[in-house]
């Protein structure tokens, strides 16, 4: 899924760089003022918000919140829900969590519908309405980072979003937004004031890239391409003309692959690259030797070998059983220099503490 995304946002190409990257590093923030400071006092939940700080530019909204302690928004000991008038229009959406006219909610970590006595994991929109709905997050085009614990978290909604026939959203001249930190249980623990953002950028959609240019053509100066991708559970080989349409058009070095069952192997991967993405080199593969039922592997059009040092690397986990770490190494040469490639699947799912 992040090179499906990676890819369709090569496609478009903006007038201006925006001010804000999703990256998780926090320093293109420093110029921007908070919307909102909310008092600490939330000692004993999941998440205690203090500043939130909101901007624009003609295609994304972005906030930075202040989370209070370190959390990890997939995988909270409870909900934070950043509730969103998309309009600013009272009169339109529904009331939900006091905030009149809300369009739609993201959850960050929303509950176990299979097992209400373990804590969620991941995100969701939620619309509001006589037939509430549950869409994707990946159709508001949302991203937030970092993806890791931290005390800080930025959060990106796409301007002029679609979601079930609603919108387009936040294509006027304000929207009004508030957090809502909900405990396992379901007790409001902490609540901000709502915040009223007036655009200060116009909505423009994005433009294709004029000129007929390739937006994937690798930059003057580049010596080698990769690409990492998470095959969810083998998918490569039940869809290959998926993945290979993609690979195809990155046109990397070397490949990084995660989620390879166990059913897999060097030979069976080499075999599938070179049948659906031929080239004048042939693919070679490092296969991973541990990591039970899903598996690692690096593979290359240029010369590699692997790094057999790390055929099995091992952790103890929570209850100190030994576990295998999902690790493939390989050196790859590149232009007479040798390059490690790495390719780490790690375990997913895990909380703050």
């Amino acid at each position: 899924m992040l090179a499906a995304t990676a890819l369709a946002v090569a496609l478009f190409a903006a007038d201006a760089a925006p001010p804000i990257v999703i990256d998780g590093s926090f320093t293109d923030w420093t110029a921007a003022q908070p919307a909102l400071r909310d008092p600490a006092d939330n000692p004993a939940g999941p998440v205690d918000i203090g500043a939130v700080t909101v901007v624009d530019d003609a295609a994304f909204l972005d906030i930075l919140v202040e989370l209070g302690r370190s959390a990890n928004l997939q995988r909270l000991d409870g909900r934070l829900m950043l509730v969103i008038d998309a309009d600013g229009d009272a009169s339109t959406g529904m009331t939900q969590y006091d905030l009149p006219g809300t369009d739609a909610v993201v959850v960050f970590t929303p509950a176990d519908t299979r097992d209400e006595t373990r804590p969620g994991a991941g995100v969701a929109v939620r619309l509001p309405g006589p037939e509430a709905e549950s869409v994707s997050p990946y159709d508001w085009g949302i991203m937030f980072a970092p993806t890791y614990a931290s005390d800080r978290a930025e959060v990106r909604l796409q301007r002029g979003a679609v979601l079930s026939g609603r919108g387009p959203l936040l294509v006027g001249d304000k929207a009004v937004l508030r957090f809502v930190v909900i405990d396992r249980s379901g007790t409001v623990r902490d609540t901000t004031d709502p915040i009223v953002h007036t655009f200060a950028t116009p909505f423009a959609a994005p433009t294709p890239a004029a000129g007929g240019a390739d937006p994937l053509a690798r930059p003057s100066g580049t010596d080698v391409r990769v690409l990492s991708w998470n095959g969810e559970l083998g998918a490569f080989f039940s869809r290959p003309e998926h993945f290979a349409r993609v690979i195809k058009a990155a046109n990397p070095d070397i490949l990084c692959f995660q989620e390879l069952k166990d059913d897999a192997s060097a030979e069976k991967l080499t075999a599938w690259l070179n049948e659906h993405i031929a080239s004048e080199k042939p693919w070679t593969c490092v296969f991973g030797a541990g990591g039970g039922n899903l598996r690692t592997a690096v593979a290359s059009r240029l010369p590699l070998k692997p790094v057999e040092s790390f055929d099995r690397v091992t952790y103890r986990n929570a209850s100190g059983a030994e576990r295998d770490v999902r690790a493939a190494l390989a050196l790859v040469e590149v232009n007479g220099r040798q390059l490690l490639a790495a390719s780490i699947h790690l375990k997913c799912c895990g909380s703050a503490g």
